[in-house]
């Protein structure tokens, strides 16, 4: 009777771990794609405040960035 119901079982317990396997990798890709997109973000958003920092607008606040990173570098 065991042995039957092992047969018989087989298929579904298949089923199931291919299941469980295709829900494992769909997260695994998920995860990869949402960490590339938070790199993409995060690249483009240091390259938009470096712009920033190094405008003319900005220019005349260079003195200050650098006095205040002497003083947080004394700390």
């Amino acid at each position: 009777m065991t042995r039957k119901t092992v047969i018989e079982n087989t298929p579904s317990m298949t089923l199931i771990e291919v299941w469980k396997t295709s829900i494992r990798k769909t997260l695994i890709d998920v995860k990869k794609e949402f960490n590339e997109w938070i790199d993409v973000f995060t690249n483009k958003f240091v390259k938009s405040l470096n712009k920033i920092e190094h405008s003319k607008e900005l220019s005349e606040f260079a003195y200050f960035d650098k006095h205040l990173s002497g003083e947080v570098l004394k700390l």
